[in-house]
């Protein structure tokens, strides 16, 4: 895992211009899809971890896989900001699909210190959340998506808010290789 960090902080150094497909993390991880969320999460040992990332808005079900699997793991970012459709067909194009809940653990488990450089999000696991109790209002769900994250308590889990219709372009999106 020291190959991740190395490779990020090069990265960080050298000033972080970009393509869309831009090799920043490219390795192999381990992911033990049999663990709860709650497991998961402490195992990354983050300061603050938002209430939003529990098993009643992220459910580990919806994993078919129960075991421990080795996966290519490669970050994106992107020159500008993103539809969701947009990152996705992005990722899809390239040959990886977008990460999960449990994968964006288990990086944050085994490279801590990766998300200190920038946001990483996992578009796999974005979810929609009703705001409100307003049925007629057109802005009642917002989509949401787990990210690792960094603040001055230090290494945090929290959700990123599409704002706008667009992902910002500070994000770095965990894919996975098809």
């Amino acid at each position: 895992m020291k190959k991740f960090i190395v490779f990020f902080a090069c990265f960080l150094l050298l000033g972080g211009a970009v393509n869309a497909h831009a090799q920043l993390v490219n390795g192999e991880l381990t992911v033990d899809y049999s663990q709860s969320l709650e497991k998961m999460i402490k195992a990354a040992e983050f300061c603050l971890a938002d209430n939003f990332i529990s098993s009643e808005y992220y459910p580990i079900l919806v994993c078919p896989i129960k075991k421990i699997v080795k996966v290519h793991v490669q970050l994106f970012k992107f020159p500008e900001d993103i539809s969701h459709e947009n990152a996705l067909a992005s990722l899809d194009k390239a040959g990886y699909r977008a990460a999960t809940l449990p994968e964006l653990l288990a990086l944050a488990a085994a490279a801590p210190e990766l998300q200190r450089g920038a946001p990483i999000i996992a578009l796999g696991s974005a979810i929609h959340i009703v705001i409100s109790d307003d049925q007629s209002d057109p802005d009642n769900m917002h989509l949401y998506a787990p990210v690792l994250d960094d603040r001055l308590c230090g290494r945090i889990l929290t959700t990123e808010y599409y704002f706008d219709q667009r992902w910002f372009k500070g994000l770095y999106f965990l894919a996975i290789k098809k």
